[in-house]
């Protein structure tokens, strides 16, 4: 099931029609684009990115801030940016990335013999090491 998580951000337009966003309950962590609409991309990406990791860091995400209680600057204004974090983790932390890896010839025609799919294999072989270490701490 989805978890959308909304946080408030304070936009302003600089320079060439770009813009800058900042959310103020995340220690003012910033980013900016191109655009309005490339400014909440990234604002999008940014704040899921973060509250993805402070969650498998174990670290005690902060709760956001009721919009009427936020006093943007003249040059602001506010903008509610929602993230979908597990949508985030399954598209952007659990995505598989290729990677050239070398195995042995027979482990090469042992899996051709039984249709086996090696990438598959191999991304669960990585799954149990990684689980077993971290269960050594």
């Amino acid at each position: 099931m989805s978890k959308i998580t909304i946080y408030p951000a304070f936009f302003s337009k600089y320079g060439e029609g770009k813009y800058q966003a900042r959310f103020p309950d995340l220690n003012d962590m910033a980013t900016d684009g191109e655009d309005f609409n490339d400014a909440y991309r990234m604002a999008v990406d940014l704040l899921a990115g973060h509250l993805s990791w402070m969650e498998k860091d174990g670290d005690e995400i902060p709760a956001p801030s009721a919009p009427d209680s936020l006093k943007p600057d003249p040059d602001e204004f506010l903008v509610m940016v929602s993230v979908d974090i597990e949508n985030y983790h399954e598209k952007v932390v659990n995505r598989l990335v290729p990677q050239v890896v070398e195995i042995p010839f027979w482990a090469t025609e042992w899996a051709k013999e039984r249709n086996f799919d090696l990438s598959s294999l191999l991304t669960q072989a990585i799954k149990t090491e990684f689980e077993k270490q971290l269960n050594e701490f």
